[in-house]
């Protein structure tokens, strides 16, 4: 496997990953290129499986692993041209729903991110909603609790 990380707009890092995701240097070179983009502060990436040939049992657990360290630090990462069979594979085990789905063009995977900023923006408003200092009663407590988990 072999992992190429290059820019694009508006600080989105694009990882283009070659090869066999499998056991082993697969799944090794995946985490620490991921890991390696969480130390330097990235905040959004884009996995692209254009020219992935295979996927084993371990390469999924490894998506996992890496969409969990990614959601305890903040990171969004999206799932980007993964071929017919992989993309298969990981909508049949629900991998490629933690991650929003994939895309098979790398505008769209590039938009995605602003609309989940948008979203974010909406659903901060609406927590904004209290005055400070304002009692919430048991009601709105629970509402809002609903919101957030």
């Amino acid at each position: 496997m072999k992992i190429h990380v290059r820019d694009v707009q508006d600080g989105i890092k694009i990882l283009d990953c070659t090869g066999k995701l499998t056991l082993g240097n697969g799944t090794l070179a995946l985490r620490q290129a991921v890991l390696d983009l969480f130390q330097e502060g990235q905040t959004k990436i884009i996995l692209n499986f254009d020219q992935v040939s295979h996927l084993d049992g371990a390469a999924l657990g490894e998506l996992v692993g890496c969409w969990k360290r990614a959601r305890a630090v903040g990171v969004e990462i999206k799932l980007l041209n993964p071929s017919g069979r992989l993309r298969q594979i990981m909508e049949m085990t629900q991998v490629s729903s933690l991650f929003g789905g994939s895309y098979s063009q790398e505008w769209e995977a590039i938009a995605s991110f602003r609309e989940s900023h948008d979203l974010e923006a909406a659903h901060n408003r609406s927590r904004l909603r209290h005055k400070p200092g304002e009692q919430v009663g048991p009601r709105n407590l629970q509402m809002s609790l609903r919101i957030i988990f």
